[in-house]
Parts: C-alpha cells; sequence; structure tokens
C-alpha cells in the first residue's frame, strides 16, 4: 500500500544555468516484496513464482554494496555456484545515472537468472529502507534479516563490502571469497589490480558526480586555480607574480590588467585567462611570452595556447622589451567582492534563474535565483556574489534588495552611493540622533563673552569667498585690506572644532563620511547642517 510521499532530487546540465537541480515526487510503499519465496510476510511472492520471476532461495542471502558492485561486478558474474543475491535498486540507478548503463544493464541479467536465485530490490521506494541516516545498503540488510525472521526464514543475511569487516554479518570482499568461494579469489585479486585506481561513482551524491562530469568535460568552464603550495613556489622562483586586476569594460573579448608593486603591468585577455578573477581581486599570475606569441589565453581559451614556456618575472625588469607581458590568472589570493547594483536580464525560458547585470561595465554578469522576475523589470536592484565554482559561465550570487525605478532620480542617486561604496542609500546618510543632539541650537545661537574674549573679531572687514553663487557650505574665505606696507590678504578657515569635541558622536560620523558627498543637484554633508551651513559657514 502506499505510504508517504518524498522526493527525487537529481541534476542536469542547462543550456545557460549551469548545474540545475530536478525535483521529481515519488510514493513510498510498505507492501514492496522480498522476493524471497519462503517469506510468509510478502503475499506478492506467489504472483512473481507465478509469472516466472526469478526468487531468493535457502541459503546465506549476499547483499554486495555499491563499491563491490562498481568495481567487480564481473567477479561476481563469474564466480560459479554464487546464489542469493539482493542488489539494491539505488546502486543500479546511480551507476545507470553516472555513465555505468552497462554495469547496471548486467545487474538485471544476473537478477534475471533463475539459476542464480537473485532480485534486484526496491529501496528506493519501500518505506522501511528508504532515507534515514548510515548507508543505504546497509539499511537493505538490516531489512531483510529482520523481515526475513518474521517472515519464517532462517536464512543468514551478510553485507559484503569492500571496507573493514565485523567477523560478523559484515565481510570484506576478500574475505567472503575465500571463505564462501575460494575458487574466485585469484580472479578477485587481477580485478583489484586492475581496478585499483577505480573510483566507486555510486559513493558520490548526484550533485558530486554531475558536477565532477561537468568539471571534467573539456576541461571544464574555467580551469582549476593551482594549490597554495605551488603559488608559494612559483612566487619564490619567479614563474608567478601577484598583483590587482583592473578589468576592462565588458563588450568584445574580456579583458584586464594585473599591476604589479615595483614592477611592468601584466595584461590578461580572455575568459578563461582570467579564470573567474573580478576587478579589485589580488591575482596570482602566470606569465606568458611577450607581444602576441603565445596569447594569454588558457589552454582552450578564446585567445590561442600557452607559449612552451614561461617568462621570468625578472626580465620584464631589464627592460627586455617594449611589449607588455601577458599571462593568465593561476589563483585569487584575495577577493574584492562588494555589492554591486544590477538590472535584470531574465531567463529566456521563463524560469527562475536569471543573470544580473552590473550597472558597472567591468564587473561579470551575476547568475541569480529570483522567482519574480516581474517585480524587478526595469528596476535596479542589489545583488552578492557568493561564489564563481569553475563550472559555472557565471558568478552565482543573490539578490540582496532593490533600489527603485531605472529613470528615477533618487533611484539613480542611490545607484551612485551604492556603487562608489559611499552609503546604501540617501536614507543612510541622515545624521543619527546622537549626533543631533550634541548640535547648538539654531536659529538662537551667538558666540557669547568667553567666546569673544578669545578670538579675534574679524566680522568688521569684507569677507568673501570664491565659492559659486547659492553655495551655502562656505568652510574657507578671504580678505583683503590696504596696509602701510601694501596689501594683506587673509585667509579664514571656520573652526568646526569649537562645535565638535573629540571622540564625540559627532567626531565619529564626521571620521567616517570622511568628506561631504557633491553630486549635481545635492549634496551629503560630513557634519551636520546647522554648522556646515548655518554657524560654522563664513
Amino acid at each position: 500500500m502506499l505510504g508517504s510521499r518524498t522526493e527525487r532530487i537529481g541534476f542536469r546540465r542547462g543550456k545557460r544555468q549551469g548545474l540545475v537541480m530536478t525535483v521529481g515526487e515519488r510514493y513510498l510503499r510498505s507492501d514492496v516484496a522480498c522476493g524471497h519465496r519462503l517469506c510468509g510476510s510478502c503475499q506478492q511472492n506467489a504472483e512473481l513464482a507465478r509469472r516466472g520471476v526469478a526468487q531468493l532461495d535457502t541459503g546465506i542471502v549476499v547483499v554486495p554494496d555499491g563499491g563491490v558492485v562498481s568495481r567487480f561486478m564481473g567477479v561476481l558474474e563469474e564466480t560459479p555456484g554464487l546464489r542469493n543475491v539482493v542488489f539494491c535498486q539505488t546502486v543500479a540507478d546511480a551507476l545507470d545515472r553516472r555513465g555505468r548503463t552497462r554495469t547496471a544493464r548486467r545487474i538485471r541479467g544476473f537478477a534475471s537468472d533463475t539459476q542464480r536465485a537473485s532480485v534486484v530490490f526496491a529501496n528506493d521506494v519501500c518505506a522501511a529502507t528508504h532515507g534515514g541516516s548510515g548507508d543505504a545498503v546497509a539499511r537493505v540488510a538490516a531489512w531483510y534479516r529482520s523481515h526475513l525472521a518474521a517472515g519464517g526464514v532462517a536464512a543468514r543475511v551478510v553485507l559484503v563490502t569492500l571496507g573493514a569487516g565485523d567477523g560478523g554479518d559484515t565481510w570484506r570482499l576478500a574475505e567472503f571469497l575465500a571463505e564462501f568461494h575460494p575458487d574466485s579469489v585469484a580472479q578477485y585479486e587481477a580485478a583489484r589490480a586492475a581496478t585499483q585506481d577505480a573510483d566507486d561513482v555510486t559513493a558520490m551524491t548526484a550533485a558530486e558526480h554531475a558536477r565532477a562530469r561537468l568539471v571534467a568535460r573539456a576541461g571544464g568552464e574555467y580551469p582549476a586555480h593551482a594549490a597554495p603550495g605551488a603559488i608559494a613556489d612559483g612566487l619564490r622562483d619567479g614563474s608567478l607574480v601577484r598583483g590587482t586586476l583592473r578589468m576592462a569594460a565588458r563588450g568584445g573579448e574580456a579583458r584586464g590588467v594585473v599591476e604589479r608593486a615595483g614592477g611592468g603591468s601584466v595584461e590578461v585577455v580572455g575568459r578563461r585567462a582570467l579564470n573567474r578573477a573580478c576587478g579589485g581581486d589580488t591575482v596570482v599570475v602566470r606569465l606568458m611570452a611577450r607581444g602576441g606569441e603565445g596569447g594569454g589565453g588558457a589552454p582552450g581559451g578564446e585567445s590561442g595556447g600557452e607559449s612552451d614556456g614561461a617568462v621570468d618575472a625578472g626580465d620584464d625588469a631589464a627592460g627586455g622589451g617594449s611589449a607588455q607581458l601577458r599571462g593568465v590568472v593561476v589563483g585569487v589570493s584575495e577577493r574584492r567582492w562588494r555589492p554591486f547594483v544590477a538590472t535584470l536580464q531574465p531567463d529566456d525560458g521563463g524560469g527562475t534563474r536569471h543573470l544580473a547585470v552590473p550597472v558597472d561595465a567591468a564587473v561579470p554578469k551575476i547568475r541569480m535565483h529570483y522567482a519574480d522576475a516581474a517585480a524587478l523589470a526595469r528596476r535596479y536592484f542589489v545583488v552578492a556574489i557568493d561564489e564563481w565554482p569553475c563550472d559555472s559561465l557565471y558568478p552565482l550570487g543573490h539578490f540582496v534588495r532593490p533600489l527603485g525605478l531605472v529613470g528615477d532620480l533618487d533611484a539613480e542617486v542611490d545607484v551612485i552611493l551604492v556603487e562608489r561604496q559611499i552609503a546604501v542609500s540617501q536614507a543612510a546618510l541622515r545624521f543619527p540622533v546622537a549626533v543631533m543632539r550634541e548640535m547648538p541650537v539654531w536659529p538662537g545661537w551667538a558666540p557669547d563673552a568667553a567666546d569673544l574674549a578669545l578670538r579675534r573679531d574679524l566680522r568688521d572687514q569684507l569677507v568673501f569667498s570664491i565659492d559659486p553663487r547659492g553655495c551655502q557650505d562656505i568652510d574657507d574665505a578671504v580678505s583683503m585690506r590696504r596696509v602701510p606696507a601694501g596689501f594683506e590678504l587673509g585667509v579664514h578657515i571656520a573652526d568646526v572644532t569649537h562645535f565638535v569635541a573629540p571622540a564625540s558622536a559627532a567626531d565619529a560620523e564626521a571620521m567616517a563620511r570622511a568628506t561631504t558627498v557633491y553630486l549635481a543637484d545635492r549634496r551629503f554633508n560630513m557634519i551636520p547642517e546647522v554648522l556646515s551651513e548655518q554657524i560654522c559657514s563664513l
């Protein structure tokens, strides 16, 4: 009968989205037959026998794990007298999905041989063996022990693995064959030697296997970055250099320049040569031939192949030629990812994986997930990069927050503030309450007698500024008067420190802002307007 509903997760490669997860529903059952002809608990076994389907028989029941089946299916097939084998459906499916369809067919062929008395057990839809913690094959073996005992079958169930045995119901394959099928030991040893470098593909999750295949296919979208030890060795021997990457704007072939401290710049040309580096990153570059020789691309990249030999970093310092050095990025020492303002390039297929197109043309497009693409149409939003795996054409990121409509004045101002890393928005540049509490009251403030006693009063002189008409934050001014020796030029600077005490809230806020930001139609002051535009404005 039907039990609970569950999901089956798989992965495929889309044309534009890279690795895509697919989710399918399946229903778990509590009446999946064990396939043993003597079991009194499974009513379906009689029907299976009537249809001539192979069933388990008397004797030891053998449950091989994925590693045994993946590497030694041939040994199992060639072992005389090996019967009562329970293959897990999840193992067969894993082999099938991972390109081992021939091995999966051999499993089904083995189980269909009535002389073998073996079955493929649907553990993926059996409610008692689906999910849970631990190894799926071990759960199947444990279920068979309890299920056959409850069905009146006195059978020993052993789990056969490539790992360690426990001397009881779990056996290493070599020990199992030596104990029960000694004639197959020599064949096992030969197969072990021939497959010693083989991986158990069933041990990887679907995501791990799919990603590994994508990376391996044609070298992946990008080469893997060099190991830290190799980078350290290359920096010491001069075959690698480190610097800051400055990117050119999008359009045409991707390119950038790595600026080195105390050395000439290195040009990096081509998407694969840039190898997932972004502008501002501190990168490690392998130097290539000068000028057009060797190109700037990594193997298989857009810019041609590599040269036969790398260039030593000292060659450039010696002035050995006027042509700029070229190189390929082999590692990123420090990422300088920041929040980026972008607009949306929606998925053509109506899906939820879109491209965020940064307003900074030197930043690559960013792949992100967003369910309601219509809500971001013709709007600015902030996006952050999470990672850039080597099998993805674009970096992967996530939506942070909206900004406003493209063309709206306030939204355009917010874009400038975020992109220049001034503030997250105009609202964030309002002065905090703690700062405003420290400000003098205006209108109403006037210098008192103590203030006048400590300063020279120049209010009777002609003091003027050279700021444009309408300027309100006049923090410096000049004066001119005739004196016996000629003319005296006075330079007058507003003393804002009279009102801003060290370590005060206003002092900390001014230090954080560092300067007043001027735009075409507005400004964002470093200190509150009561000082910058009123009391301290000359």
